[in-house]
């Protein structure tokens, strides 16, 4: 039987089409998955908590969050405060094995149905 080589992340097909982070916005992702994971979502996750947590005023943190935005990997939500939700597209980037409708069940959850994918 040959010898095969063992697999690769970049073997790997994509699952989104979401583009590669910076290490800030990686460390920030990061975050927000592992939060998710560990079902501790509520405990955090406000633009002022996320700020705090990385050493940052809310106003300068913001404009890295909106880059988030703008990549597809988290939405913003509130007014008065503001919550920071991944997006369906990053729980399938982190997790390939969850369809579209899991993904989207999971944001709605943790968002409060507010939440966009």
């Amino acid at each position: 039987m040959p010898r095969t080589q063992p697999s690769t992340t970049n073997d790997m097909p994509r699952t989104t089409g979401l583009p590669a982070l910076s290490g800030l916005q990686q460390q920030i992702v990061a975050h927000l998955l592992n939060r998710v994971a560990f079902q501790d979502y509520g405990d955090c996750c406000s633009v002022d908590d996320l700020a705090a947590q990385f050493g940052r005023t809310p106003g300068r943190f913001l404009p890295v969050l909106r880059r988030l935005v703008d990549k597809g990997y988290v939405t913003l939500s509130g007014k008065t405060v503001q919550w920071v939700y991944p997006t369906a597209e990053a729980l399938r980037q982190q997790d390939p094995t969850l369809s579209v409708q899991e993904a989207e069940k999971m944001v709605r959850k943790i968002s409060g149905g507010k939440g966009r994918r």
